[in-house]
């Protein structure tokens, strides 16, 4: 991930996967993986006022996902973790 979405507040970042896994299957735009700490990756997106409703409704349990949706996700972000793309 570079410089600029490391600091720039357009992103919104975090290393919670399974709150990243969610926004993912909401169709928030992932743009970077922080890997330089090989026991945590940092997950970026667009910030935006509906990713900021999303983490809301993940941290007060009242978010809901497809099922298949969400295990997709899952599966594409371990992808994109141990791949090069990022």
């Amino acid at each position: 991930m570079n410089m600029k979405i490391k600091t720039d507040e357009r992103y919104f970042r975090s290393s919670d996967f399974y709150l990243c896994c969610f926004l993912f299957a909401k169709n928030i735009n992932l743009v970077g993986i922080d890997k330089d700490d090989p026991k945590r990756s940092i997950f970026a997106f667009e910030n935006s006022v509906e990713l900021q409703e999303l983490v809301e409704e993940f941290f007060q349990n009242k978010a809901s996902v497809n099922p298949r949706l969400f295990a997709s996700a899952i599966k594409e972000i371990k992808q994109q973790i141990y791949s090069n793309n990022f």
